[in-house]
Parts: structure tokens; C-alpha cells; sequence
């Protein structure tokens, strides 16, 4: 019998030589000449855009789709999506969960989280993105040595499957009174993440160089294998964060947890399954391999030297010359550059200097990139008005709450208790509730958006509309009586069957129950309408669902620029992606103004009668606009990643300027994670003197440094230019 092909189509129907001379470098990328003494870290999912778009650029974005391809790329593109899948839920949720409140269940987003404050979110969530993206390194080392990229990447993916895991787990050692985190929870929560980043490291550097190794040499499929392979990455990206984030907000963090976990088991699965028939004679472990102790020895020396720098800054840190010891370390550094470019050959020394200038400026830009996952995420859950565009209605005329936690003791807890138990400083920001200055209240509170006072507006399902008005001492029993009274008996309002919530209900008929406050939001104190917003973490997927569009678009607009002999070089290109990046910040600035409030009365806040301002949540739209010019920026950026490496780096170090340029990411993580730790401070005013006010000063510091990086790059250009000469 003959064995039944699959066939992957991509592309128009081959390339000319000239196409794959002009890919050459790109295929470096995926298989580089094979050095004993070289290994291949692996390309980060963004290094992908730059197969994406020149294929894309080269075949013609709209060409016709004629190439059969290896069948073994099949099963490769299923495991990385849903690794990625994987990886992308659980950061969609990560932060989010560090900053919930104790108390509750997390149904909703609300609550059933570790409680930690942004700083201490800041710092986690910076090391373990840094390491994520450091460790691959070592995982590459070890995959070209010692195991082969097959049994690598099974290790890495069973330690990731056990890594979400263990997060998911953390609900069974979880305080059900929400008084604090126990010790078992935080074991678990801090070994699922080591669990992950050692998995990634493990997992990362194989699936790539696999699919480099379906095809040979001059194999023009190439590039276009790793366009559909990369289209795999983004739509595991893409599905992640809808799909973790929905169950997480329906069922609680455990359940966004557990996908994730599920998404790597079925990766597992469907690779081992296919593997034998698809993949056979790929990924096996080195036959020239040499005894395991040298490459073991160098990887621990490599970890000793980071972790003796790490140390050496906390310990300068804490005897109050931490500023000293980054100066010095970074002289150092630059000495260092200095010498190792002058010990090149003299036509070497251009383009490895070039690489180091352009690795620099590419911490700025991931610096400011990865806010997605810490800072814009927590604007997205506190923020941004996520409410369906057919408003807060229930179409079965039944809502009920998530657990309110410790807080509640029945009908009689009063509207101040419930909203100072969940986070937000007590109504009446400055008056005798609170006893302080007001806009300094207002916008210190840690989550000031459960209105505590004021009028709560309801539309029945039959169309009858009222409103009743609340004071902080209003208890739920007697907003229950006054809904029953202002209604005719048609709503009610009580406790659920476990008496941790309340149940609102609607005897009437009609389309749907429409709850607000006098700002248009949700009453959102007795958290009766969570269901009615989409999660926070659906925002992560944007990102993605741009890349799928524009890719191709982008692709195109070089082919017109090239054409006309107006494309723009790298370093130019680079200099784009970097101020369209600050750009986007600017809608951040925007909408953090907005919500912050101050001087004026942003659209849809609430004015107190001593006048203060409680912050107010503003259009979805502020992010999505800055998501969209994130994406530009990331594709106009794409085109310098490991290709432009294996190009400019000199031959004998191959390997280690791709540890440089992987470096220089894992740097940008973690001193993002730090600056976001610091924006509280930023926000009162107490790291700079303010220059907007509010959090819209945190926002302003990423519009500032890329959009400046943009510009001193736009203006190295030429000579970057000059100093790559025609390996570029």
C-alpha cells in the first residue's frame, strides 16, 4: 500500500534564485552550519514574523497556494499551538491573580487570588517572564549535545503540563474564609512557575529547529513551512487567552489554570502519537555526541556568573549603592563590547558592532512591549469598561453573585462593609467616611470602582424603569425592600442558598435586566453583574489577532516600497516599530487620564458632594488602539531577528551573539516587571515630580523612552548602515 501523503499548500509555486539568495540568511536561522563547538538557542515567537513577512514579501501576500509540504510540519504546527496555547492562558491570568483580593471564589475575576500588591506583582511576574526567556538557552545547549530536540522537548512539555498543574491545584489549599494565603498555596503556586520555566527551557529551543530540519539545504519550501508554523503560535495565542480567561472567570482561576495545563497534554499527545511516522530519524540525539560533563560544567558556569551578578546588585542594593553597582556593571559592560569587537577580523568588526547597537535597542523595545501581561492587564481588569455592547442584562431575568467572602453576614451587611472589604476605600472619598483629602483618597484607593453611594438606576425585563439612592449605610436588606417597593414586587433581591452572595430577580417579561449606577456602570458593590462583562484576559488575544491580519498587509507594503525602491533599510524599519510602539502608549496615557480623573470630571465618573472624583472606567477602545500600533511596531521590528544575526555575528561566535541577543529580552522582562513594581509610587507622585499626575505618568515613561529610542535609532541609521555593509 502506498502511504497517504499530507499536504500543507502555501506559497505560489516556488522561488527563483534570486528569491532564495535573498532568504539565505533566513535559512540560517532555522539550520545553521553545524559547529561541535556551536549551539542554537531558538527563536522567540516574535522572531518568526520575519519568515512570516518576507516569505509573505517574497511569493506575494495574495500568491497562489501550491507547495506540498513535509507531513512531519503538520504535526509540528499542532504541538506548538498548543504549547503556546499553554503558555499565553496562563500569563493571560497570571498577573491578574496575583493582584485579586483574597476573599472570594474568583468567579468573575473577583477575588480568590494571592492578594499581592502591584509592587510584589511586578517583581514575580518580571523574573519569571526573564527566566522564561533565558533558560531556553541552556535548554539549547543541552538538546544540541546531549538528548536530541525529541527528548527535550517531551521533558519540557511534561514540565510544563505539571507546571500549570500545579497552579491549578493551589484551590485545594486555599483559605475558604479568605483570611490569608496559606503556606501550601504559596508552594504551590511559586513551584508551578519554576516547574514552567524549567519546562520552557527544555521545550522552546526544539520545536523550531525540528521543523528546519524537514527540509534540506535549498529547499525552497523553507521559509513558507515556518509562515504556516508560525500562523500555529499565533492562533494557540489567539484561542488562549479567550478560552483560559472565560473559564477562569466562570469557574474560577483554577479552571484557567487547569486549560492550560490541558493544553499541553493534548500538545504531548498528539506529538508522541505522530511522531514515529511523521518525524522519523528527527530530533535524535547528536551522533558525533561527547561525554556530557563538559556541556554540564559549561552550563552551571554560565547560570554561576548571572546568579553571582544578580547577587552582587541585591547585595549593593541593600547597603544603598545599587545605583553605583549598575553604573559600574554597565561601564564594564561596554569595556567588555569594546574589546570583543576590536579582537575580530577587521571585516568583522562593523557588523558585530552593528549587532551589539542593535541589541541594545531592542531591550527598549521589549521593555515596553511586554507591559501586555503585567500593566495593561491590570488596567484591563480595573480600568477599561468591559461591558458586553448590548449592555448589563439578563435575559432570564435571574443574577446572582459570586461568593462576597468573609464579609458577608446576611441581609444585614452594609454597602461601606462589602466595599471596604473588597478593596476599595469607603464612598464618600474625603467626606467623614474616609477623613482625608479628597483626589488623594480618590485615587490611592486600590480598587475605588464599587460605588458605595449614589443612585442605582433599574430597567425591568418589561421596560419600567426606576431608581433608588444608597448611602454607605444602607443595608442590603433595605436596598432589597426598596428595589420590591420601587418596582411593584417585581424585583427582589436575597440571599443565595449558602448564604455567601445575593440573587436578584426579575418576575417580569421582556428582553432583558438592566442594572446601573448613576456613571452607567454596574452596582458593582454587591457584584450581582460580574457574568455581564467580558474577562480582562480576552485582551491578550489582540495582539495575535493582529498579527494574523497584518502580517500579509505589511508583507505587501514592502513589495510596493521595494518595488519603487523606497523600502526602508532594518535599522530605519527598527526605528518605526520603536515610536509606533510609544504611540500606542499614548492611548494608554489617555485612558489612565481619563480614569485617573484630577482637575477635571473624565467622562462617566462621579462626582461626590464634597467633590471628589472617584475614578471612572473608560472605553476598551484606548486599548485596542494600542494593541494595534503595538502590532504595527512588532512587525515593522520583526525583520532583525536571527537572521540578521547569523548574518552580522562573526562565524566563530555565531553561538554566542544569539546568547546576547536572547539576553537582551530577558533584560527588558525583568526591568519591566521592576518599573511596573514601581507604579504606585509613580502614581502618587513620590518617584518623579509628576508631570501628567496619576497613572497616566506610568504610561508616559514607555510613550518617552521608545518613542526616543525610535529617534536616536532613525538617526544612527546611516551609520548602522555603514557598519553593516552589505550583510544586512
Amino acid at each position: 500500500m502506498v502511504p497517504r501523503r499530507y499536504h500543507w499548500r502555501v506559497g505560489s509555486g516556488g522561488q527563483t534564485p534570486t528569491d532564495r539568495r535573498r532568504h539565505r540568511g533566513l535559512r540560517r536561522m532555522s539550520t545553521p552550519p553545524h559547529d561541535p563547538d556551536q549551539t542554537t538557542p531558538p527563536p522567540h515567537d516574535s522572531e518568526f514574523e520575519d519568515v512570516t513577512v518576507r516569505t509573505l514579501e517574497a511569493q506575494g501576500a495574495t500568491g497562489p497556494v501550491k507547495m506540498a509540504h513535509p507531513p512531519g510540519l503538520a504535526l509540528l504546527f499542532i504541538t506548538e499551538m498548543w504549547e503556546r496555547f499553554s503558555y499565553y492562558g496562563m500569563r493571560a491570568l497570571l498577573t491578574l491573580f496575583m493582584v485579586a483580593e483574597i476573599a472570594g471564589t474568583g468567579h468573575g475575576g473577583v477575588g480568590g487570588g494571592l492578594g499581592f500588591d502591584r509592587a510584589q506583582a511586578g517583581e514575580v511576574y518580571g523574573w519569571y517572564t526573564s527566566l522564561v526567556y533565558l533558560t531556553p538557552v541552556f535548554g539549547g545547549m543541552i538538546a544540541d549535545k546531549i538528548i536530541g530536540t525529541h527528548r527535550s522537548m517531551v521533558t519540557g512539555g511534561v514540565f510544563i503540563m505539571l507546571g500549570h498543574i500545579a497552579l491549578a491545584v493551589m484551590e485545594i489549599f486555599r483559605d475558604p474564609t479568605g483570611a490569608s494565603v496559606p503556606m501550601g498555596q504559596q508552594a504551590a503556586f511559586y513551584s508551578g512557575l519554576v516547574l514552567i520555566i524549567i519546562g520552557t527551557g527544555f521545550f522552546k529551543p526544539c520545536v523550531s529547529v525540528m521543523v528546519g530540519q524537514l527540509y534540506g539545504e535549498n529547499d525552497p519550501r523553507r521559509d513558507s513551512g515556518f509562515t504556516i508554523f508560525y500562523m500555529g503560535i499565533n492562533l494557540g495565542a489567539f484561542f488562549s487567552a479567550i478560552v483560559c480567561g472565560a473559564l477562569a472567570s466562570w469557574f474560577g482561576w483554577w479552571a484557567g489554570f487547569g486549560a492550560a495545563a490541558v493544553g499541553m497534554f493534548f500538545g504531548l499527545v498528539v506529538y508522541l502519537i505522530g511522531r514515529p511516522k511523521l518525524l522519523k530519524g528527527i530530533g535524535l540525539p547528536p551522533a558525533d555526541r561527547g561525554p556530557a560533563a563538559p556541556v554540564v560544567a559549561r552550563i552551571l558556569g554560565l547560570m554561576a556568573l548571572l546568579g553571582a551578578v544578580v547577587a552582587g546588585y541585591v547585595f549593593a542594593k541593600q547597603h544603598g549603592f545599587g545605583a553605583l553597582y549598575l553604573g559600574i556593571s554597565g561601564v564594564a559592560a561596554i569595556a567588555g563590547v569594546v574589546w570583543f569587537v576590536s579582537m575580530q577580523e577587521k571585516h568583522e568588526r562593523g557588523p558585530t558592532a552593528a549587532l551589539f547597537i542593535i541589541a541594545f535597542f531592542v531591550v527598549f523595545f521589549w521593555y515596553a512591549f511586554e507591559q501586555a501581561g503585567s500593566s495593561m492587564n491590570v488596567f484591563a481588569q480595573q480600568r477599561a469598561d468591559r461591558a458586553w455592547p448590548w449592555g448589563h442584562k439578563d435575559a432570564d431575568g435571574v443574577i446572582e453573585s459570586g461568593d462576597l467572602g468573609s464579609v458577608w453576614h446576611g441581609m444585614g451587611t452594609t454597602f461601606a462593609e462589602i466595599k471596604a472589604a473588597s478593596g476599595g476605600a469607603p464612598v464618600g472619598h474625603g467626606s467623614a467616611a474616609s477623613g482625608g483629602d479628597s483626589d488623594t483618597e480618590a485615587q490611592e484607593a486600590p480598587n475605588p470602582f464599587n460605588v458605595g453611594a449614589g443612585v442605582i438606576a433599574l430597567t425591568t425585563r418589561g421596560g419600567t424603569s426606576f431608581t433608588v439612592e444608597v448611602t454607605p449605610q444602607t443595608t442590603v436588606d433595605e436596598f432589597a425592600r426598596m428595589l420590591a417597593e420601587r418596582s411593584g414586587g417585581v424585583i427582589s433581591l436575597r440571599a443565595n442558598e449558602d448564604d455567601t452572595g445575593v440573587v436578584l430577580e426579575d418576575s417580569s417579561s421582556g428582553d432583558g435586566l438592566l442594572v446601573t449606577d448613576q456613571r452607567g456602570r454596574a452596582a458593582r458593590d454587591l457584584r450581582i453583574l460580574s457574568a455581564s462583562e467580558f474577562p480582562a484576559a480576552w485582551f491578550q488575544s489582540v495582539n495575535a489577532l493582529f498579527i494574523l491580519l497584518f502580517a500579509p498587509v505589511f508583507a505587501w507594503l514592502w513589495v510596493r516600497l521595494a518595488k519603487r525602491k523606497m523600502e526602508p533599510s532594518t535599522p530605519v524599519k527598527m526605528s518605526y516599530g520603536l515610536m509606533l510602539l510609544g504611540l500606542g502608549f499614548v492611548f494608554m496615557v489617555l485612558g489612565a487620564k481619563f480614569s485617573d480623573g484630577g482637575n477635571f470630571i473624565p467622562p462617566g465618573s462621579t462626582e461626590t458632594q464634597d467633590g471628589a472624583v472617584q475614578l471612572a472606567r473608560v472605553s476598551a477602545m484606548y486599548l485596542v488602539f494600542a494593541y494595534l500600533l503595538h502590532t504595527w511596531g512588532e512587525l515593522c521590528l520583526s525583520p532583525i531577528g536571527l537572521s540578521l544575526t547569523t548574518k552580522l555575528a562573526p562565524k566563530k561566535w555565531v553561538s554566542f551573539m544569539m546568547g546576547i541577543w536572547f539576553l537582551a529580552p530577558a533584560i527588558a522582562q525583568l526591568i519591566g516587571g521592576y518599573t511596573f513594581a514601581y507604579i504606585e509610587p509613580i502614581e502618587k507622585g513620590e518617584a518623579f515630580e509628576p508631570i501628567i499626575g496619576g497613572q497616566a505618568d506610568f504610561f508616559l515613561i514607555f510613550v518617552i523612552t521608545s518613542v526616543g529610542a525610535g529617534v536616536v535609532m532613525l538617526l544612527l541609521s546611516p551609520v548602522l548602515k555603514r557598519l553593516i555593509g552589505g550583510r544586512g
